[in-house]
């Protein structure tokens, strides 16, 4: 588990089962143990590609728009290292 309390994101993940996002998380729900997830995990998501920003270099660049040309829908995320990682799990 890892939990980003400024955003009260809650990342779980479970051996053979995936990784989930638990949103809104309160501290009092994290000390009590009462955080639900839902599972199986859903992929309806577009394509999503979670990136650097402040580490963006022209190689980046040009692999995120090969992948927009397959996938018009492609979002584009930056976040902080270790949120990146969950990002990638879930």
């Amino acid at each position: 588990m890892v939990y980003a309390p400024v955003l009260k994101d809650l990342y779980i993940g479970i051996v053979g089962k995936g990784a989930v996002l638990v949103q809104d998380v309160d501290e009092e729900s994290l000390n009590n143990n009462r955080v639900t997830s839902r599972l199986p995990l859903d992929f309806t998501h577009p394509y999503r590609v979670v990136a650097s920003r402040s580490h963006m270099n022209p190689e980046t660049k040009a692999y995120v728009e090969e992948l927009r040309a397959t996938h018009p829908d492609l979002e584009l995320i930056s976040k902080g290292s270790s949120l990146k990682l969950c990002m990638i799990a879930t």
